[in-house]
């Protein structure tokens, strides 16, 4: 893991919010894993419900249904 992804802010630890792609399965729910632990906000997209309700591991992680091929939905994901 990237030491610089958890960065301090004097004393108290900056919450950073991440956008995962493919965070579902295999590194990517890895990644995500490790990413809740550091009080990381994660923002996962996956092509469907059944996939997110599978990673609710925590509160930290929200989870957005797309199907990244969907190019429309792409920059409403984001925002």
């Amino acid at each position: 893991m990237n030491p610089e992804i958890l960065k301090f802010n004097g004393d108290q630890e900056r919450r950073e919010k991440v956008i995962l792609t493919g965070g579902t399965e295999g590194i990517g729910r890895a990644i995500a894993t490790e990413l809740v632990e550091q009080k990381h906000d994660i923002v996962i997209c996956a092509r469907t419900q059944e996939r997110l309700e599978q990673l609710r591991i925590d509160k930290q992680i929200e989870g957005i249904q797309l199907d990244l091929g969907d190019t429309e939905k792409i920059e409403d994901f984001i925002k």
